[in-house]
């Protein structure tokens, strides 16, 4: 009887550290699968939920994220739209835990590029307000058209943001390098 219990809770003790390893592995597994998860899973997890995007110049924009793109987002505020390089952003919140993990490593999803939603944005012809990196007291936002997006610049047909991009309404031509945009708002499309 007494080598019965004692083999007994040798059994007990044998399955309690097989259960507390067990646990162990699974945390770790657990935390190298979180270690993958790139901001763009994390975010495209959460398309079509609102959150709340700080950006690097003060600003704060509350939105429905609508595409999750290959280093920027779109955020659907109203009947406008804006467009974060993700650069820009020092925080963001409201996010679920969910997100989104490629399943099959060797063929990734193919998001679209900052230059193609640029390129798509100038070849609709929407007037936009882009507003710039600067200090922090001085805030530069410019209206107007965007024109034809280059490798790693933009150009902006400088005019009253309730006006078209006709000759008598352009004051200039505005041409930043891509990193200066925090932010590109226009008008949705329906």
């Amino acid at each position: 009887m007494r080598w019965e219990s004692l083999f007994i809770d040798l059994e007990a003790q044998l399955a309690g550290e097989e259960r507390r390893n067990r646990a162990s592995e699974i945390q770790d597994m657990i935390r190298v699968q979180r270690s993958r998860i790139r901001l763009v899973d994390r975010l495209e997890g959460h398309i079509g939920q609102s959150l709340i995007l700080r950006l690097i110049n003060s600003d704060q924009e509350r939105g429905e994220l609508r595409i999750v793109g290959e280093n920027w987002i779109s955020v659907r505020q109203g009947r406008s739209e804006l467009v974060v390089p993700l650069g820009s952003v020092s925080a963001i919140s409201e996010l679920s835990p969910r997100a989104h993990l490629e399943t099959d490593p060797a063929n990734p999803r193919r998001r679209i590029s900052f230059g193609s939603a640029m390129r798509a944005i100038a070849r609709d012809r929407s007037a936009v307000v882009a507003r710039l990196r600067s200090s922090p007291t001085d805030r530069l936002e410019v209206s107007g058209t965007l024109a034809a997006p280059g490798k790693d610049f933009l150009e902006i047909l400088e005019h009253p943001r309730d006006e078209f991009s006709r000759h008598g309404a352009v004051s200039g031509v505005l041409v930043m390098p891509w990193e200066s945009l925090v932010s590109l708002r226009r008008d949705a499309q329906d």
